[in-house]
């Protein structure tokens, strides 16, 4: 699993080079993030790939739109990428 920075660009409409170590440390930190979050079953999947990719993309796009330490009190839960963890959680349970 894993976006391509070139991926990351077009989704985020980025047509310039000054965030590209950025993005890159943002990729890798979501990556680690999913994974933490959720396991490593659904990366031996390749039917998993394209919901862990969005997901990814997401998670990305929130970082790179807001750099702040602390959340906001007003922010809500994403009910979309909740249940994506779910469904790449499930992908664990699947063989047994």
């Amino acid at each position: 699993m894993g976006v391509t920075k070139e991926q990351i660009k077009e989704y985020l409409k980025i047509d310039f080079s000054d965030d590209d170590k950025f993005l890159e440390e943002l990729i890798t930190v979501s990556d680690l993030y999913i994974t933490k979050t959720v396991g490593m079953a659904f990366k031996d999947k390749p039917e998993y790939t394209p919901v862990a990719e969005l997901v990814q993309k997401k998670i990305i796009n929130d970082m790179y739109e807001n750099r702040a330490v602390e959340v906001p009190a007003d922010t809500k839960k994403s009910t979309i990428v909740t249940t994506i963890f779910e469904i790449l959680e499930a992908a664990a349970w699947e063989d047994m």
